[in-house]
């Protein structure tokens, strides 16, 4: 089966994006928030295994970690 490549930039998808129906456009939110909220999460726990390893890590230091980690996602948010 022939395979046919569409080279697309961010701003025409934007454009797609906005002719969706206001609840399709939030189940798409929804649907890629999800996922990478876990990639976030995954990259912060390996962080966090990866430094473990290196160093003991106290409640304080795990604590600045996850608060950087919300700071990131709460910016993430906004923009």
């Amino acid at each position: 089966m022939p395979k046919i490549a569409v080279e697309v930039d961010v701003k025409q998808i934007e454009q797609v994006i906005g002719r969706l129906k206001v609840t399709d456009r939030l189940a798409l939110i929804r649907r890629l928030e999800q996922r990478t909220w876990g990639e976030r999460f995954r990259s912060l726990a390996g962080k966090i295994d990866e430094r473990r390893k290196r160093y003991p890590v106290s409640a304080k230091e795990l604590s600045g970690l996850i608060q950087q980690a919300r700071q990131e996602r709460h910016a993430a948010r906004c923009s």
